[in-house]
This record gives C-alpha cells, structure tokens and sequence, in this order.
C-alpha cells in the first residue's frame, strides 16, 4: 500500500487541535517536523485503571483506528504510529499506544512490517476482549443513568451512555466508549430519540431528535438496560415487647390467633438489620409510583414496609426504630377506630401527626399515613340484602369517609388504599375488584395494596393491585431474599 502523507499529516493536525494534554514526548510525536533521528524506540503506557486513563489523557482525546486514514509500509526513514487500542469499563488493563518511532539506520523495512504486525496482533487480540465483553450481557446491572447530558460533556456518565447505545448497531454503528459527547455520540442520541420517538419525544411535542439526554431519554435508557428490580411490600400488623409475650402462645403460630399478626420487638429490630445488612432499598408507595412513572430509578432491589391497622404497638415501638435506621413505612389507618378503646387498640391522630410530620436530616418526610377504610369491611362481600347500587355506594363510603378524615386530621390526601382481609382481590372476586378498582380512581386514590402474596414487578404490574408478603409471628425474615432474588 502506499502511504498517503497529506491525508495523514491533515489528521494529526486535526488531533493536535483537539483539547488533550499528552507527555512532551508524544506531542512531538504528533509533530512531523519535529521528529528528530535519536527518538529512538518508542513508549507504551500501560495504564490499569479506567479513570486514570481519563484523567491522565483527558478522557479518550484520540477517537481513533488511525489505519482508516493511513497505513504506514514502506517508509524508510520513519513513521508515526498511534492507535487506540482499548478503553474497557471492569478489570481489563487500558493500554495506551501513544507513539513508536524509529530512524531508518538499524532497521529494515521487513523488521518495521514484523513490528507492525505485532502490535496490529496485540490491537486484534484487545478488540476481540471488548467486543466479548460488550456481548456478554444485554441489559446492566447496578448502574443508572440520573444526570442530563448533552454535547461536551466527559465523565463516566458519559461512558454508560455510550456503551448503552453501543449494544444497538443501528443506534450507534460506531460503538466507540471514549467518555468524550462528541458528534458520533451525538448522532447516536439523536438515531436512539428518533427510534423510540413515542416515549421520547412525544411528550414533548417533537419530531426530531435534540441529541440533549433529558429526563424521558434516560428514562427509555433506563428501563431498556437496567435490569429490572425487584419491589417486596411488607405487610406488618402489630407489634409487641417481649417481655410482655406469653412465649407458649407465641409459639403455637397457626394454632392459636391470639400472636398470629403479632411481631416481637426483638424480631422487629432483626428485620431492620436484614433489611439494611442486605443493602436493600427502602422506599415508598408514592417512591414505587415515581419509579414506575419512569421519574426515578432503583438503584438496587426495594422493600416497602406498611403497617395495616393503626395499632398503637406501631407508635409505641416501630415509629422509633424506623427513625433510628432512617426507613421509610406507611400506616394504614381504619378511621372510625381513633381515640377509641377496642380490638386494635389504634394510636390517635395526635400521635399520627407527630408520624405524619416526622423529617429526617435531611429534611425528609419518613412515614405516611394511608387508608384502611373506615369501619374494616370485607370489600369483596356484598350483603344478601344489598342491591348492586347499595353495595357501590357502600365502598365508596368507605374509601372517602376514610380518606376525608385522614385530610381533615393530617393535612395531606391519602393516596393509597389497603384492602381489608384482602377482601376484593382474591381468585374468583374479579368482578367485585373491577368495582373496587374503579371507585378508588374516582375517589382519587393512585394504588391499591393486598394481601396476595408476590413481589411487585415495578414496570407491568398494576398499581391498583399490588402484591405483599404477610410478616406473621413465625415469618423468617430470611424469606425476603428468596421472594426478591429467587423468584
């Protein structure tokens, strides 16, 4: 081949324009006319760490595969070689070809080829490992994408966008991670916006791309190549302190009701630890709406922690130890039983305001307080006297009689409901859920909880029946870990 010096001096004055900062030694490189004959051999930087290699060269400064533009054989005087090899996100070595040089004495024109090849091998076998590396897994894990991006912008962020848009050839045919926004990542925004133009664009009324990584684009982003994660409800009833549980009771589990929903605050506290030992996300009803709304993201597997009831064992002894790990939880409250002595012995609204209005240091709000309906029905049984219309007028009394009084006292709308007994969404009440489900949206509610057993899977299941996982009194804990991670 022959070696075309104008179309290769034209690219290295146009990498010496771009902002980079590079050793002396390979800025001469760069330079023909300032080679000089006792550059003798070369210099390869071996660099093992990603980030290094950004701050070192200032992210990627050379979008390279030089050997497009020119190919160096048969040239006895000289040459100048500098290639890219390889930038891989993980444990993989970055090495850096910056520069080889070699006067024409003591070297032949057969001995520059072999050392040619030899790199060209090395480049071949590196290439090999990232693409390897690219194929193995098509959606991510652990990493997701929370700040806009937009042209000019260098980071590891950076590097997540481009590797994304990578596994997609016709998105961006290119595929190089550099770390650097430039015109070939900006292209690829704007192939991946005008693709998937109906969750991305739309909203927003356009047409074409805007290559700007906002809010929907990293929303699609997400939910194409995060792996999804795992949501695990929490279904706690009444708590109790141990030296006051009748430990021959407490054992009979099923056999006796009397501890059946009742929990020790000693199991309480070991769930908090599991909780927090296995680094699980604790966050809210209102939290999972957002998440499934595509407006926020998981970074790993969540727990949603509720309190049906409003036992006054929730106040006495959960309020404290949720604040203490910092928890979110909601308390579903039944209405007509404040400031009432009874079964359930509930906290009062004085005591639900004080949760209510709760913030962490950091100014946040830990606890809500949701819906039980007023008088504790089975929603799913209509009464042999009712008519249809009775028995609609019935639930909705319920759900707004409940959530008018939780306004009145707390200041804030409740949002969710939890179905009590479960009553409505059990096999064969899907008809009666039909109903229940549409007087909740009517009345404004975003979600419903029940008492089916399941995760919740945070993008196709339905917010107005979400599944839970009962904490009973012989609950292992443990049982977290099989439902999110096995399951």
């Amino acid at each position: 081949m022959d070696f075309n010096w104008r179309s290769a001096i034209k690219h290295l004055k146009f990498i010496k324009k771009k902002p980079m900062v590079l050793p002396r030694i390979a800025m001469d490189f760069f330079n023909l006319k300032e080679y000089k004959a006792d550059n003798v051999g070369g210099i390869i930087k071996t660099i093992p760490e990603k980030n290094k290699v950004q701050n070192y060269l200032k992210i990627n400064i050379i979008d390279l595969n030089l050997q497009n533009y020119f190919t160096i054989l048969g040239i006895p005087k000289m040459f100048t070689f500098v290639k890219k090899i390889v930038v891989v996100a993980g444990s993989i070595t970055c090495i850096m070809i910056i520069g080889w040089a070699g006067p024409a004495q003591g070297i032949t024109v057969e001995e520059l080829k072999a050392r040619i090849a030899e790199l060209t091998a090395q480049l071949t076998t590196l290439q090999a490992q990232l693409a390897e590396l690219q194929e193995e897994e098509t959606v991510l894990t652990g990493e997701t994408l929370d700040v806009n991006l937009r042209y000019d912008d260098r980071g590891n962020d950076v590097i997540l966008l481009q590797t994304w848009l990578a596994k997609d050839p016709e998105v961006y045919p290119e595929g190089l991670i550099t770390g650097w926004f430039g015109p070939l990542t900006q292209a690829a925004v704007i192939r991946f916006q005008e693709k998937y133009a109906e969750e991305v664009l739309d909203p927003w009324g356009l047409t074409v791309g805007t290559a700007f990584v906002g809010i929907t684009t990293r929303a699609n982003l997400n939910a194409l190549y995060v792996r999804n994660k795992k949501v695990l409800i929490l279904m706690y009833h009444g708590l109790i302190k141990d030296s006051e549980v009748d430990e021959e009771e407490f054992k009979k589990g099923y056999e006796g009701a009397t501890y059946l929903y009742i929990r020790k605050e000693s199991q309480f506290i070991n769930d908090m630890k599991y909780i927090r030992k296995k680094d699980y996300e604790v966050i809210s009803l209102y939290d999972l709406l957002e998440i499934k709304n595509k407006r926020k993201n998981l970074t790993n597997d969540a727990v949603i922690i509720t309190f049906d009831d409003g036992a006054k064992s929730q106040y006495d002894i959960a309020f404290s130890i949720l604040k203490k790990y910092n928890f979110k939880a909601t308390f579903f409250v039944i209405t007509n039983h404040f400031n009432q002595e009874g079964h359930f012995n509930p906290f009062n609204w004085e005591e639900a305001r004080e949760m209510a209005s709760y913030t962490n240091e950091n100014g946040e709000n830990l606890f809500d307080i949701e819906s039980h309906t007023h008088t504790h029905p089975h929603l799913g049984a209509k009464e042999e006297t009712e008519t249809d219309e009775q028995y609609q007028r019935r639930i909705q009394s319920e759900l707004q009689v409940s959530q008018n009084m939780i306004k009145k006292e707390i200041n804030k709308t409740p949002r969710f409901l939890a179905l009590p007994y479960g009553s409505g969404a059990k096999k064969g009440e899907e008809e009666r859920f039909s109903l229940i489900k549409k007087i909740a949206k009517e009345c404004g509610y975003y979600g419903i909880r029940t008492s089916n057993r399941g995760i919740v899977d945070i993008f196709s299941d339905d917010m107005y029946k979400l599944n839970s996982l009962p904490i009973l009194n012989k609950t292992d804990i443990t049982s977290i870990k099989t439902y999110l991670e096995l399951e």
